[in-house]
């Protein structure tokens, strides 16, 4: 039997979570950023890089997200805008995380409205999702044998 990457579906609960109006913003945040980070080591398993794959569990999360990113920029399904935007949004989503982790960071981070970071987060997952979707169905088309 073959491995087959599936990437799982327990992924949107974080964005399902990050909604609730009873969690703190910090607590959205870091939510937020740890999708980024889910999405992103998906679109990483799925490029079949297999050094990258092999480097995933040692990677920091701003090179995970980064080199994701570059892969779907590279790949065509982001534009320079997209690109640009989401990763914005993943810096200031790691840096008010990071401000969360240890207070004397909160005053170098850029303001951000977590509605925006939902959207943001929305459209990379689109995207990855489509990538990802792409990757699969390439995966499974089955090829004549010559004989």
């Amino acid at each position: 039997m073959e491995y087959v990457y599936r990437p799982s579906d327990d992924i949107e609960n974080l964005l399902e979570e990050a909604l609730n109006p009873q969690l703190a913003d910090s607590i959205k945040v870091i939510l937020l950023y740890t999708y980024f980070e889910k999405v992103s080591a998906n679109v990483i398993v799925a490029s079949g890089e297999r050094k990258l794959k092999a480097a995933l569990c040692r990677l920091s999360s701003k090179k995970r997200i980064n080199r994701a990113l570059a892969i779907l920029r590279k790949a065509g399904f982001l534009s320079e805008d997209e690109y640009k935007t989401i990763r914005r949004v993943a810096r200031a989503l790691r840096c008010l995380r990071n401000a969360f982790l240890h207070q004397v960071c909160e005053s170098s981070c850029p303001s951000i409205d977590l509605g925006e970071a939902i959207n943001v987060a929305r459209l990379f997952s689109l995207r990855a999702r489509e990538y990802i979707d792409k990757v699969l169905n390439s995966w499974s088309v089955d090829t004549p044998k010559n004989l």
